[in-house]
């Protein structure tokens, strides 16, 4: 009897230490696995995140159009005359209904930057006449000029202009319907101003 009972016992011993073994080698597997799961979560997350903001803003060219929001505008050229900056482009309504403010409102006009930082607002004329512009009617572009008065001499080379596009919400917040809300950056362009007498 006693042979059996020691047996028993020693028997009870090992089982309990490989319970132990392979509950601790379970353990070290499912840390293994949460670990594994961590990293491929936080991958994912930041590349969502660097999807959702790119670090880079888009570069945009000349004859490239640019969606404003409401507009689209496609800049064509720029020129340096008469101690003023002006971009020529075209403009024309992206909506169904005549555009009474079509960098938004408030408007977020392109922004000229220079060295010493952004210029003041442009003001913008039709090219057609020289008048100031109101309103954007469908299915009619304009050709429209940006002007920005200079102080003093343009720094040589490359200046910058940064575009802004209006936000569109389907179904906003505070209204629960479609709304024109915030502005985010569309893009830059890089260019050299043209000199004209």
């Amino acid at each position: 009897m006693l042979e059996f009972e020691r047996a028993w016992l020693a028997n009870g011993c090992m089982n309990r230490r490989r319970s132990r073994l392979v509950l601790r080698s379970l353990r070290l597997h499912l840390l293994a696995s949460l670990g594994v799961g961590a990293a491929i979560l936080t991958s994912w997350w930041l590349r969502v995140e660097e999807a959702r903001a790119p670090k880079e803003l888009p570069q945009i060219a000349f004859g490239q159009a640019v969606a404003a929001g409401r507009t689209s505008l496609t800049p064509e050229r720029l020129v340096l005359r008469d101690g003023q900056l002006t971009l020529v482009a075209m403009l024309e309504t992206l909506t169904g209904a005549t555009v009474s403010a079509p960098f938004g409102a408030p408007a977020r006009l392109p922004e000229l930057l220079l060295e010493d930082g952004p210029l003041p607002a442009a003001g913008i004329v039709l090219q057609r006449d020289d008048e100031p512009l109101r309103q954007l009617h469908p299915r009619m572009p304009e050709r429209v000029l940006l002007i920005w008065p200079l102080d003093g001499d343009v720094p040589p080379g490359e200046v910058t202009i940064r575009f802004e596009r209006q936000i569109f919400k389907l179904r906003d917040n505070l209204y629960g319907q479609a709304s024109w809300l915030g502005h985010e950056t569309a893009g830059e362009l890089h260019a050299t101003p043209e000199v004209t007498p």
